[in-house]
């Protein structure tokens, strides 16, 4: 799957049907250091996934190793 990240650079990580979002978000903080609680994830660049789906699996969504992600970061306090 490839992820672009806040800083413009694009990582790939290996998914499987069974990882939620949550476990996505997990492997895009031990390849960038983004902690997963300030991540936003949208899907192919058209749907920002609120934190509520986290526990989704990515099958719910039709994503894949072939699916494009775009990161964003959210601090809120």
């Amino acid at each position: 799957m490839k992820v672009q990240c806040p800083s413009g650079e694009e990582i790939e990580i290996i998914v499987s049907q069974d990882d939620r979002i949550f476990d996505i978000k997990e492997k895009i903080h031990n390849e960038t250091g983004t902690p997963s609680e300030h991540q936003l994830i949208k899907i192919e660049g058209k749907k920002t996934l609120s934190k509520r789906k986290d526990k989704k699996k990515i099958s719910y969504f039709d994503l894949d190793n072939n699916s494009s992600l775009i990161v964003s970061m959210c601090i809120s306090h």
